[in-house]
């Protein structure tokens, strides 16, 4: 079956996505010694089709390129799936915005995959997904999209409490090129 995508959900628009600061560890750094921060090489990332983005504000811009700065480059030859935040709305479905990253050297679309939200180990929810070129549209080379998706309750495995650190493990992936 498959699976409604959400665009940039008017929640993702409304809340925001979180962002988490980048420390360097301060160790074995000598007094007066000045603190070099990491160079964050610029990602780029485009918005899909149906996304209006006159609504979306430039603080959510910069957070969204922030951390997406911080992940560096897409894998090379891969399409991967990276978390932004993940909370319950009041029906009890998981809403989760992620960002999707083409890694390859052409772009890609139509793409069906199978995603797992893992947390300390546990299948928190698992279900199906279709990104179709229609909503979805074609994802550029080495460019990442912000994206929002549904788990909706029968979907969710083992409610948590807030969704902080978890990963997205990803089976099954298609796509066309």
């Amino acid at each position: 079956m498959r699976r409604v995508i959400m665009l940039i959900s008017l929640t993702f628009l409304l809340l925001g996505c979180t962002a988490s600061k980048v420390s360097s560890p301060n160790e074995n750094i000598k007094e007066n010694e000045p603190i070099l921060e990491p160079i964050l090489k610029k990602q780029q990332y485009s918005f899909g089709p149906m996304a209006d983005i006159s609504k979306i504000d430039d603080k959510t811009k910069q957070d969204l390129q922030d951390q997406l700065d911080r992940l560096g480059d897409p894998p090379k030859d891969r399409v991967t799936f990276n978390e932004i935040s993940a909370f319950y709305d009041e029906e009890g479905s998981l809403v989760v915005d992620l960002f999707i990253r083409n890694g390859y050297s052409y772009p890609v679309f139509n793409l069906e995959a199978t995603l797992d939200i893992i947390e300390n180990g546990k299948i928190i929810a698992s279900a199906p997904f279709s990104f179709i070129v229609q909503d979805f549209g074609e994802l550029p080379s080495n460019t990442s999209r912000p994206w929002t998706i549904l788990y909706y309750p029968e979907d969710v495995k083992n409610k948590q409490g807030e969704l902080i650190k978890y990963d997205i493990k990803v089976s099954n992936l298609q796509y066309e090129y």
